[in-house]
């Protein structure tokens, strides 16, 4: 009985965790995204899920912007507009104790953060972040590969 509640509670623990760094299949789905808008200007965009914070979307849509800046042959870039369109979602559970006829409530609240940034990129590296220096920052910070 032990193996099994431990075994119950290692796959719990693999199943909530946060989003990984990954591109997203659709953009409704949870990873990041780009579409280009110009020639030098691009939308990125992050979706977490309930258990990604707000910082770590951040920057992991930070990181995606230094890496299609590279991609494309752009030594810097700088955010000309960024949203945060973070979900808030509350659920309530109740629940019925017929020894002590006593009700509770528990009250659930989720946070799937969204975050949206517009960048412009440089080939000259005269705009505001090096793209290979956020880059390898970020990765190093999530032990990224």
């Amino acid at each position: 009985m032990k193996k099994i509640i431990f075994l119950i509670l290692i796959s719990c623990l693999i199943c909530s965790c946060a989003t990984a760094y990954k591109r997203a299949y659709k953009s409704t789905s949870n990873g990041y995204f780009e579409t280009q808008l110009q020639n030098n200007i691009y939308e990125i965009s992050f979706n977490g899920n309930e258990f990604t914070d707000i910082k770590t979307a951040q920057d992991y849509a930070l990181l995606r912007a230094a890496e299609v800046c590279l991609e494309q042959g752009f030594k810097t870039f700088a955010i000309i507009n960024s949203s945060n369109n973070t979900e808030v979602t509350t659920s309530a559970n109740s629940t019925y104790n017929y020894y002590t006829k006593q009700s509770r409530t528990s009250v659930y609240t989720s946070e799937y953060p969204k975050i949206n940034l517009a960048i412009q990129c440089s080939k000259n590296g005269d705009l505001v972040f090096d793209a290979q220096q956020i880059k390898d920052n970020l990765r190093k910070k999530y032990n990224l590969k």
